[in-house]
């Protein structure tokens, strides 16, 4: 990067939230860069499951379940127990099923969680057993090319494995009953779920070598570029 680049949209941090802003911007034909101080992408989210709660989705629909906007709404209102902004939660309601096709479109593969309810499922009013929670589906690291060894990889969480089978195969505590074969296989092919899936697929889609546009670069570009 240097003094005479210029950028239409600056995002700082290469979580989830920054690579898919990165990412909405460049779709909508606008010129970003992220910066990252760390030496490696994906900030807290590859340390997390990667879960994604979207009510009334096209994915939900499609598998059968059928869910609606005032449930989805009543579900939280509950949650919000009187301390919601209608706009913004109106707002969540109405484009986070929009947001879901959008980065489908991008490239990015989703499905719903089963196993996953609404934390208050049969609690609260408009909640849910199934449909609202979903995750990327497994990618390799090695799909990333150069951009396999810039992702940061979690050390206490088995990506490997999606969420949904986890859930199926017992959760975490049994492990030594999973299929110790097929783990050794995923591992060594570098299958990548929950949130470090999210943060590969969507730096795949940030990648200039996929979308030909501004690469990712380090904090220290930011502070140089403020600099001179």
């Amino acid at each position: 990067m240097t003094s005479s680049d210029a950028w239409d949209v600056v995002v700082l941090g290469s979580g989830i939230a920054g690579l898919a802003g990165a990412l909405a911007a460049h779709e909508l034909g606008l010129r970003p860069i992220v910066l990252e101080k760390a030496s490696t992408l994906g900030g807290g989210t590859v340390n997390s499951y990667g879960l994604i709660w979207v009510g009334q989705n096209h994915l939900a629909q499609a598998a059968g379940y059928s869910d609606t906007r005032d449930e989805t709404i009543a579900y939280m209102r509950f949650l919000g127990a009187g301390s919601l902004d209608d706009d913004r939660m109106s707002t969540f309601v109405d484009r986070s099923p929009e947001a879901l096709k959008f980065f489908e479109k991008c490239g990015i593969r989703f499905h719903v969680v089963r196993g996953v309810t609404d934390h208050y499922y049969g609690k609260s009013p408009g909640s849910h057993a199934i449909g609202r929670s979903v995750e990327v589906d497994l990618i390799s690291g090695f799909d990333l090319g150069d951009w396999r060894d810039r992702v940061s990889t979690p050390d206490d969480v088995p990506s490997f494995v999606t969420a949904e089978e986890q859930i199926a195969w017992g959760g975490i505590n049994s492990f030594s009953r999973w299929d110790q074969d097929l783990v050794r296989e995923r591992q060594q092919q570098d299958l990548r779920g929950k949130g470090l899936g999210l943060i590969s697929i969507s730096s795949r889609c940030c990648a200039p070598a996929a979308c030909r546009w501004s690469p990712i670069n380090t904090w220290k570009a930011l502070r140089s570029k403020t600099t001179e």
